[in-house]
């Protein structure tokens, strides 16, 4: 989930690049490496799309520094509209490098607290069996969250690849294969852990069950075919058995009775 690293001469302050970054300074720059392009977009529009065109502007003096995003920075039309797209972009670079020198668990953080994963999540949950019905298996529930990964990581795109102008083809495709390989992660380890639990709630019960049975003596027969049968616990499987060179399973609906 860490963005490539780009070409940022006398843009990036490389100084900083042994400086730690926090929990927060990663998440804000999740979230403005996310939706900021299109917000940038939209503010340009509303300030600039009537803009005079300034004929003394020199852009050839003001793109010094910044000739690898020239494409970018020569819409400016004038002084003022140029400050405004630079700013985006300097802002773009410095959110790119926290999230190069996050770590993992920091880059989890941002990416679990986006408004778009949880939206995924949350209509993934359902088809997870964690709330409707008997849980899926880990295989299953991967498969299941690692398409919503997939669909958030489309979507999360959508918004911002068209407007960032440092959006590459690779970056847009490694973005939504790390969301669908989180995704899937994420649904795997839920629905694994949530059926161990409820397994293990199962067999209690299972187990609780059998001692029920055991002392109602006029429930079970004495013995099968002249062969009498000693009843006990099988605690790892919560069954009934006796011995006779042979174990046997009570039936549930016999249980039940």
């Amino acid at each position: 989930m860490r963005r490539p690293a780009l070409y940022t001469t006398n843009v990036v302050d490389h100084s900083q690049k042994s400086q730690p970054v926090s929990y927060g300074d990663v998440i804000g720059a999740t979230f403005g490496y996310k939706y900021s392009p299109l917000t940038d977009q939209i503010t340009e529009e509303f300030l600039f799309h009537d803009a005079d065109y300034d004929r003394n502007f020199d852009f050839a003096e003001a793109v010094k520094g910044f000739e690898p995003y020239a494409r970018y920075l020569v819409d400016a039309k004038n002084q003022e509209h140029f400050d405004f797209l630079k700013g985006n972009l300097q802002r773009n670079l410095e959110r790119r490098d926290i999230l190069e020198r996050g770590s993992f668990l920091q880059s989890v953080a941002g990416e679990v607290l986006d408004p778009l994963n949880i939206g995924f999540g949350l209509w993934a949950l359902p088809k997870l069996g964690l709330l409707v019905r008997p849980g899926a298996t880990a295989g299953q529930a991967a498969f299941i969250s690692a398409k919503a990964g997939a669909a958030a990581g489309a979507a999360s795109e959508a918004l911002r690849a068209p407007f960032d102008p440092l959006a590459t083809s690779s970056e847009v495709a490694l973005n939504i294969g790390s969301s669908a390989l989180f995704g899937g992660a994420i649904g795997g380890v839920v629905a694994g852990g949530a059926n161990f639990v409820k397994s293990r709630i199962g067999l209690k019960r299972g187990e609780d069950q059998f001692d029920e049975v055991t002392l109602a003596d006029e429930s079970l027969p004495d013995d099968v075919d002249g062969v009498k049968i000693n009843y006990n616990s099988d605690h790892e499987t919560g069954e009934a058995v006796f011995f006779d060179g042979e174990k046997i399973q009570v039936s549930n609906a016999l249980l039940e009775d």
